[in-house]
C-alpha cells in the first residue's frame, strides 16, 4: 500500500508542477523567447532542469522563480498531509 501511495504522490506532484509551469508560460515567453520557454512548459519542464545552468543569469533567475512558484504549493500540501498522517 505504501508503494501505491508513493506512486500516486509522484504522479500528482508531477502534474501539479506541469500545470503551474503552463500557467507561467506568458512570463517565460517574455523573458526567454518562445522556443526556449517551450522547454519549460508542462511536462517538458521537469525533463529540462539541468539545462537551466546553460542560460544567462537573468534567464536563469526567471526560470528558477517559475520552478519555485510551481513547487512551493506542492510542498505546502505535502507538509499538511504529513502532519495529518502523523496525527492519525
Amino acid at each position: 500500500m505504501r508503494n501505491v501511495a508513493s506512486a500516486i504522490g509522484v504522479v500528482i506532484g508531477s502534474v501539479a508542477v506541469a500545470n503551474k509551469m503552463d500557467a507561467q508560460q506568458d512570463m517565460l515567453i517574455n523573458a526567454l523567447g518562445a522556443s526556449t520557454a517551450n522547454l519549460y512548459s508542462g511536462s517538458n519542464a521537469l525533463a529540462n532542469v539541468l539545462p537551466i545552468n546553460k542560460l544567462n543569469g537573468r534567464q536563469q533567475a526567471v526560470v528558477r522563480k517559475a520552478f519555485w512558484i510551481s513547487i512551493r504549493n506542492i510542498w505546502i500540501v505535502a507538509v499538511c498531509f504529513s502532519a495529518v498522517g502523523l496525527l492519525v
